[in-house]
């Protein structure tokens, strides 16, 4: 029976001139796209610093590689708060085991889904839609506007509330957490 090979996994591997096991350690991460930042475990008192060396982590996402170490219980965290961004990036982590044998996990880089956090430029409301997965044939998701034709600030609530509405998607969407118009002579 075929099957993905899973964490703490042994799996037979030839060189061609032998035949041995290879144990595949349990590896996972989380990325906060937010913070920048890549914390998970692996196998524990990895300290080396060289690339591909015996017991050694390698963080790859975008285009860099970053060597990772980990403390007696495994844990790592990679700060990436220098990059432009994090979210959408695929990448891998790649353990080198103390007999030199690689072993590669995947690595994606998912945006978190958070609604109704101040700033999150997220609709709230969907009038004229079901929900948020209704997907039309222009291939809209419920992050996207196709042919904007308006908007209305309801600035009765607080945080103000905007409405939009999105003619090509046939909904107006309602977001309540942008903020609130500050200053100018329409502020409140």
């Amino acid at each position: 029976m075929d099957r993905l090979i899973g964490d703490g996994d042994a799996v037979q591997v030839t060189d061609g001139s032998g035949v041995q096991a290879v144990q595949v350690p349990i590896m996972t991460f989380s990325a906060d796209t937010v913070n920048k930042v890549i914390s998970g475990t692996a196998p524990p008192d990895i300290i080396s610093v060289q690339p591909g060396s015996p017991n050694s982590l390698q963080i790859s996402i975008g285009d860099a590689t970053y060597q990772v170490t980990t403390d007696n219980n495994g844990t790592f965290s990679l700060n990436l708060s220098n990059n432009a961004y994090l979210a959408g990036l695929l990448g891998t982590l790649r353990y080198t085991t103390p007999s030199g044998n690689q072993v590669y996990k995947p690595l994606f880089a998912a945006e978190l889904l958070a609604r109704g956090q101040l700033a999150d430029w997220r609709a709230d409301t969907i009038l004229g839609q079901p929900d948020f997965t209704q997907i039309t044939p222009n291939e809209v998701v419920g992050n996207r506007i196709f042919n904007p034709s308006g908007v209305f600030v309801d600035r009765s609530a607080r945080p103000n509330r905007v409405y939009i509405y999105d003619a090509g998607n046939s909904r107006v969407l309602g977001l309540n957490h942008l903020g609130i118009v500050a200053s100018g002579p329409k502020c409140g």
